[in-house]
This record gives structure tokens, C-alpha cells and sequence, in this order.
């Protein structure tokens, strides 16, 4: 499936590369899915990604907003894929005050190993 623009644009206004480095430094905790995920100094797999982008709102909200498209999108190597090129790519102009290097260096290759796979 290709997806557009809109589809990305949907979780990455919930959920920018500010949100990520949080995640990555604090981890996950809570929302409706109860989610218990420790920091990860920027070295994480397409389940982290996917529990990123779902903390932060209820299953209902991808039936309302985007309807199975919006979950498809999300459990799909080619959504992933297509996210990680985005938040890739928004790492080429982060300026990283409080991110230390090693955690941006792993953050790149994580993102460069969940497109590859």
C-alpha cells in the first residue's frame, strides 16, 4: 500500500522528533494501553515506534480519525518504514541542545535498521 502525505503528517503532528528523544530518554509510561517500556538511549525496534506513536492516544482514535487505513498504516512494515524516513529525515536539522550525540547516532540507526528490514 502507498500512503500519503496526510497519513504521516496525522501521527507526526501528534508525536515530532521532540516527543521521540523525550520517549527515548524517559521511555513509555501509561496511556490506554498501560504501556511499561524503559529508556532505550536511542536504540529501539519497530515495537517501540509503534507503542511511541499509540501512547499517546485511545484505539478509538484511529477508527474515527483514520479508520483502518490509519492502523494498517501503523502495523505495517511500509507505514514504519514510511515514518521512519520522516522522523530520518527530521534528524538532519534537529538542533540537539539536550540530546547527547550517541543517543542521536543510535536514534539514526535504528530508524536506517527498521527501513532496511
Amino acid at each position: 500500500m502507498n500512503y500519503n502525505n496526510i497519513i504521516i503528517d496525522f501521527f507526526t503532528g501528534m508525536r515530532g522528533i521532540h516527543d521521540l528523544f523525550e520517549s527515548i530518554y524517559e521511555g513509555l509510561y501509561g496511556g490506554v494501553q498501560r504501556y511499561k517500556v524503559e529508556p532505550n538511549e536511542g536504540i529501539f525496534d519497530k515495537d517501540f515506534l509503534i507503542k511511541f506513536i499509540k501512547i499517546n492516544q485511545g484505539n478509538n482514535d484511529f477508527d474515527y480519525e483514520l479508520g483502518r487505513i490509519g492502523y494498517r498504516f501503523l502495523t505495517s512494515n511500509e507505514g514504519l518504514k514510511e515514518l521512519s524516513k520522516f522522523y530520518l529525515n527530521e534528524l538532519k536539522t534537529y538542533k540537539h541542545e539536550y540530546v547527547s550525540t550517541e543517543v542521536i547516532e543510535n536514534c539514526k540507526k535504528s530508524l536506517i535498521n527498521i527501513i532496511n528490514t
